[in-house]
């Protein structure tokens, strides 16, 4: 019988509950030390410091190769071009774009730092990352799942674009509050997305990146929210995941309640089940202590840019060596000019996309103050199109 995994790595483009602790559960404490915060350093490395990926150096034999720190995932991976020896066999793994069974591997000799992937570690899968490389524009091949992470202190540090793995929690800044493994042993947190509701438990998912969004809610959630609560569609978006693209509403509600703090505005898409993802943590400096299930939160001392689409509302994502949008909303000036999810862009403002990066595409793509010209294709047929600021003056062609 295969065994199921869950993994929620995923470059979200757009973007297992088990019955745990009630609404009502102890404060936990605080454990007691002599050290200060920054004694309990073992190793630290460099990362984003705006939410775009947690990235860390993996050393396997004399090349290093950046994986991806995924609590999302129960086990960790790596690309199918550094796979060691046959496979052992085969375990089925949930994503939010559906299941897809992979190939086990015995884990290669790699090194995060001082730590030994085989020292906790006993198999990896086997993942071609070709499309997650693609459409992300991140050269990544591996991600270290709760099998590696389970037995750190993680202390993520976005105002420094630091992340270091901890001796204990002893004297970390921030409140704790629970940090609980559901079935699948990924980690989950409590949060209000309505005051008419009691709390939702959400999976902490640091693997879901690159979506500018809050996380994602679970289509029976979702649904309700949207009848109930007053939660708006803004439009429907694409990601990309091992099991290939998915497909789904994109949400947005009137605040989020997470621990002590409050987030306005939080921006969903949708998803087998509920997670918030690293946009939204990144909105504090955060510390994981996994053997003791806590998370510690700290408001970021630099300022922070809020859970949301921007106004022009298009997303773009690289797949198969063509740029296609991966998200369109509904009352965007994208959608008035003619353009849906998946078209592919040919060229914006002037520039090629074959020679553009996926930033400097999205940045010019996203300027709300002027036309910007399009010309995308769908299915075979050629389209131009301009995003005008006034609705009336949008004029999309084709040919």
């Amino acid at each position: 019988m295969k065994q199921r995994w869950i993994c929620w790595a995923l470059i979200a483009l757009c973007v297992c509950i088990v019955n745990l602790a009630s609404a009502g559960e102890a404060s936990p404490g605080r454990a007691a030390g002599a050290a200060t915060e920054n004694d309990q350093i073992l190793e630290t490395f460099s990362v984003a410091k705006n939410g775009d990926g947690l990235l860390l150096p993996v050393v396997i034999g004399d090349k290093t190769y950046p994986f991806v720190v995924d609590t999302g995932c129960t086990c960790s991976g790596v690309d199918s071009s550094l796979v060691v020896g046959k496979p052992k066999a085969s375990r089925d793994l949930l994503t939010p774009a559906g299941t897809v069974s992979l190939q086990i591997f015995d884990p290669p000799n790699a090194r995060v730092g001082g730590f030994r992937l085989r020292d906790t570690v006993s198999e990896v899968v086997g993942v071609d990352m070709s499309g997650l490389r693609e459409a992300s524009g991140v050269d990544f091949f591996g991600m270290l799942g709760m099998d590696f992470l389970s037995q750190h202190v993680i202390r993520i540090d976005f105002d420094k674009g630091e992340l270091s793995f901890l001796k204990t929690a002893d004297h970390v800044s921030g409140t704790p509050q629970w940090m609980l493994p559901n079935e699948f042993n990924v980690p989950t947190v409590l949060g209000w997305v309505s005051v008419n509701r009691g709390p939702e438990r959400f999976i902490l998912d640091t693997g879901a990146w690159g979506a500018h969004t809050t996380g994602a809610i679970g289509k029976p959630l979702l649904n309700d929210l949207v009848k109930r609560e007053n939660y708006r569609q803004l439009g429907t978006g694409l990601s990309e995941t091992v099991a290939g693209t998915g497909h789904g509403r994109i949400v947005q509600g009137a605040r989020l309640h997470f621990g002590e703090f409050v987030m306005d505005d939080p921006v969903f898409g949708e998803a087998e089940t509920t997670h918030l993802g690293l946009w939204c943590l990144s909105r504090f400096n955060v510390t994981l202590d996994f053997p003791r299930r806590l998370i510690y939160l700290r408001e970021r001392k630099a300022s922070t840019r809020a859970e949301k689409i921007d106004a022009t509302e298009a997303r773009l994502y690289r797949k198969g060596g063509k740029v296609l949008l991966s998200f369109v909303g509904d009352a965007s000036r994208a959608k008035r000019a003619g353009l849906k999810a998946g078209d592919e862009i040919l060229k914006v403002a002037g520039l090629e996309t074959i020679d553009a990066s996926l930033d400097k595409l999205q940045n010019a793509i996203s300027v709300n103050d002027a036309p910007v010209h399009v010309i995308a294709s769908r299915m075979g047929s050629r389209i131009e199109a301009a995003m005008h600021v006034d609705a009336s003056a949008a004029d999309p062609k084709s040919r």
